[in-house]
C-alpha cells in the first residue's frame, strides 16, 4: 500500500501541474471560412519551439518524459517516505519529490520577472502565415468567396497585457494582409484572456464580432486551488472525474481506464474508495507547504498568463503561499500579475457590455455534464473538468454535477418567463449570465477538446447577418450535445441527455459493465500473448 500510495502521489503531482497546461494545448488549424477574416486565438498549452544552434526550429512544448523516469523516481521515494510515515521527518522525501518533478517542468519556467529565461525565445506557429511561400499576401480562405482563418501563436507564459500589445500588431498585419477594416476573434480559453485584454487597452473599431470559447471570465477554481495549496480530495469526484476521461478523444478507445473507471466506480459505491483518498490527502496535508510552492515556482507559478486565472478568493493566499519570504526576489513578476488583476481583471464584464455597446457582437460557448477536478472545496461544481459553467459564462444558474436545479427554481423561471433558458436536463440556466442570449452551451464536451465538430456553429455565428441568437437557427439551439463517438454536436434531447452520467448507474449496472470489460481485456491480452508466441515459433 505504501509503494501505491507513494506512485500516485508523484504521479498525481505531476498531473496537476501538467495538466493546468496542456489541457488548453491546440494544434492550430483552419476549421471554417467566413465572410470577413478571423483571427484565432490559441490557448495556454499550445505547441512552443525554439530555435537550435543551426536556426532549425525545435519543439519545445509539450514535455516529453523519457521512458522510465518516473517509474525510477518512484522506486527512489519510497524509503524517504516510509522514514515520514514512521518519524514524521519529511524533507528528505520532499527534496527528493520536488527534485523530480522540476527535473521534468522546470525548463519551461520563467525568470523571477515572469520573463523568458536568457538565451530563451519561444514562439509559437500559426497554421496560416500572413504571406505565402511566394511573399504574396493570400486574399482568400478555402473556399471561394471566403477569408481564412489566421491563427495567432504565442508564447502563452507570458503577461497577457503584453500578448495583448502583440495581438494588436497581428491584427493590424491581417488587415492589410486582407485589405478590411475589421476582423473576426474567436478566443479559447486563455486566449478569451488575451482577447479580452486586447478590447480594454485598444477598442472595438477593429474587431466585428468575438467568440469567447471555454473563457474563464471569472476564472479557474481549480487554478487557485492548487496555487493557494488548498486542495481537498473526494472519493465521489475522483470516481466522476475519472469516468469523463473516457469522454475525451484523447483518452478513447483504452479498454484498460474503462475497466479502471468502472473499478473506481464499484469502490466509490461500496465506501472502498475513500480509504487511499482519505490516506493521499493525510499524505498531501503533510507535505504541500514544504513541496508544492518550490514545484509551482520554478514552473507555472513564474508564468504570469497563470496568474490571471487565480480568482479573488483564492489571490492573496496564493501569492503569500508561493511567494512568502521571497517578495523583493519576485518584485518583478509580482507586479506583472497585481496589474494585471487590478487594471483588467476586475473589468472583463464591462468589457463584455461596452463591446455589445459599440457593434462589436460578443458570443459566449460554455462546456458542462463533466465532473471538475477532483480537488476542489466543493466537488460536486459543474463544468467541463477544469473550467466551470458558472464562470466561463459569468453567471449561469448550474445544478450540482449529479443534480438538478430544484422544482421551486424552475416554478419561479416559468412564472417570470425565464424558464425558455432552461436546459432540457434542468441542468443550466442561463438566464442569469451575462449574455443569455447569445451563449451556447455543449454538453459532454471536455475543455481540452476544442478541435471537436464545432466549426460549422462558428461559421454560421461568424457570418450571420447580423447578432445571431440562440433561437436564430434550429441546428444550433443553446443547448447541444458532444457525441465523442460520432464526433458531432447536436441539438441536446431526452435521448443523449442522460449519457455519461454514470453516478445513476446501480451497482448491478456496473457489475455487468465490469465483467464484460473484463473479459474483453483478458481477451485482448491473451490473443496478443499468442500472437506473440506464433511468432517467435
Amino acid at each position: 500500500m505504501k509503494k501505491v500510495v507513494s506512485i500516485v502521489l508523484a504521479v498525481l503531482l505531476v498531473f496537476l501541474c501538467v495538466s493546468s497546461v496542456s489541457f488548453a494545448a491546440d494544434k492550430p488549424d483552419n476549421y471554417y471560412a467566413t465572410d470577413l477574416p478571423t483571427v484565432y486565438i490559441v490557448g495556454q498549452g499550445g505547441y512552443l519551439y525554439e530555435k537550435d544552434e543551426n536556426g532549425k526550429s525545435v519543439l519545445y512544448f509539450p514535455i516529453e518524459i523519457e521512458d522510465g523516469y518516473i517509474g525510477d523516481r518512484c522506486k527512489e521515494l519510497i524509503k524517504p517516505l516510509l522514514k515520514g510515515i514512521v518519524l514524521d521527518r519529511w524533507d528528505e522525501y520532499c527534496d527528493l519529490l520536488v527534485d523530480a518533478i522540476n527535473n521534468i517542468l522546470g525548463h519551461v519556467g520563467l525568470d523571477s520577472n515572469g520573463d523568458p529565461k536568457p538565451n530563451q525565445n519561444l514562439f509559437g506557429v500559426s497554421a496560416r502565415d500572413l504571406k505565402d511561400a511566394d511573399g504574396k499576401y493570400p486574399l482568400r480562405g478555402e473556399s471561394e468567396g471566403s477569408y481564412a482563418t489566421y491563427s495567432f501563436a504565442y508564447d502563452w507564459r507570458l503577461d497577457p497585457i503584453y500578448t495583448a500589445g502583440r495581438l494588436n500588431e497581428y491584427i493590424e498585419n491581417v488587415k492589410a494582409a486582407t485589405k478590411q477594416d475589421k476582423v473576426n476573434i474567436v478566443a479559447r480559453c486563455l486566449g478569451g484572456d488575451i482577447a479580452l485584454t486586447y478590447l480594454k487597452l485598444f477598442g472595438n473599431d477593429s474587431v466585428n464580432k468575438t467568440v469567447l470559447f471555454s473563457t474563464g471570465i471569472e476564472e479557474f477554481e481549480t487554478i487557485g486551488a492548487l496555487f493557494s495549496g488548498q486542495v481537498q480530495l473526494d472519493a465521489a469526484g475522483l470516481s466522476r472525474f475519472v469516468d469523463g476521461l473516457r469522454v475525451s478523444k484523447d483518452y478513447q478507445d483504452i479498454p484498460l481506464l474503462d475497466l479502471a473507471a468502472v473499478m473506481i466506480r464499484l469502490m466509490n459505491q461500496n465506501y472502498q474508495l475513500g480509504l487511499p483518498v482519505r490516506l493521499l490527502q493525510r499524505l498531501w496535508n503533510n507535505i504541500y507547504q514544504n513541496v508544492l510552492p518550490r514545484v509551482l515556482i520554478a514552473s507555472y507559478g513564474s508564468f504570469p498568463s497563470f496568474w490571471a486565472f487565480v480568482s479573488d478568493e483564492y489571490y492573496d493566499d496564493a501569492k503569500q503561499f508561493i511567494f512568502g519570504g521571497k517578495e523583493a526576489e519576485y518584485a518583478g513578476l509580482i507586479e506583472k500579475i497585481d496589474t494585471y488583476h487590478e487594471t483588467i481583471k476586475p473589468f472583463k464584464k464591462d468589457i463584455i457590455r461596452n463591446a455589445e455597446e459599440v457593434g462589436n457582437n460578443v458570443y459566449l460557448l460554455a462546456k458542462y455534464g463533466l465532473q471538475m477536478a477532483p480537488i476542489l472545496k466543493d466537488p460536486e461544481i459543474m463544468g467541463d473538468s477544469l473550467l466551470e459553467t458558472v464562470s466561463a459564462t459569468a453567471g449561469a444558474t448550474c445544478s450540482k454535477i449529479n443534480g438538478v436545479l430544484s422544482k421551486d427554481y424552475r416554478a419561479a423561471a416559468a412564472a417570470n418567463g425565464t424558464d425558455k433558458y432552461i436546459s432540457l436536463d434542468q441542468k443550466i440556466d442561463a438566464s442569469t449570465g451575462i449574455l443569455p442570449d447569445n451563449t451556447w452551451f455543449i454538453k459532454n464536451l471536455p475543455h481540452m477538446d476544442f478541435n471537436a465538430p464545432t466549426g460549422d456553429l462558428l461559421e454560421t455565428i461568424l457570418n450571420f447577418d447580423g447578432n445571431m441568437t440562440v433561437f436564430d437557427d434550429e441546428r444550433f439551439p443553446q443547448y447541444l450535445f458532444y457525441d465523442e463517438d460520432a464526433f458531432t454536436i447536436s441539438p441536446l434531447t431526452a435521448e443523449n441527455s442522460g449519457r455519461n452520467e454514470t453516478w445513476n448507474k446501480s451497482r448491478f449496472e456496473n457489475l455487468s459493465e465490469f465483467f464484460k470489460l473484463l473479459r474483453f481485456v483478458l481477451s485482448e491480452y491473451f490473443a496478443s500473448q499468442s500472437l506473440t508466441q506464433n511468432s517467435r515459433s
